[in-house]
């Protein structure tokens, strides 16, 4: 648009937190380690002051990880996986 709302109140607080734990063992030559990671993110929107309840999000997420590992000859091979997430940018939400 070629104009832009002078009074615009609207507010966005966005909170994260996360942990993750990891364990590793080898078993001869080949190495495992698996992982856990927990993800919380509080998105609070605001309009014009006031608190939006349909527009907020809480998100909160367990992402697990393991990967082997093993030498072969004078290589190292190492096979992956992880979870992960994607989530709304919050310029592409309609509001």
């Amino acid at each position: 648009p070629n104009t832009l709302a002078d009074n615009v109140r609207d507010r966005i607080k966005e909170g994260m937190s996360s942990a993750f734990a990891t364990y590793s063992r080898d078993f001869g030559k080949l190495n495992m380690e698996a992982g856990l990671r927990y993800e919380s993110v509080d998105f609070k929107y605001y309009d014009d002051g006031n608190y939006s309840a349909d527009q907020s999000k809480n998100y909160s997420n367990w992402f697990p990880s393991l990967s082997l590992s093993m030498p072969f000859g004078n290589v190292q091979m190492q096979l992956s996986y992880a979870a992960d997430i994607d989530r709304p940018n919050i310029t592409d939400c309609p509001l």
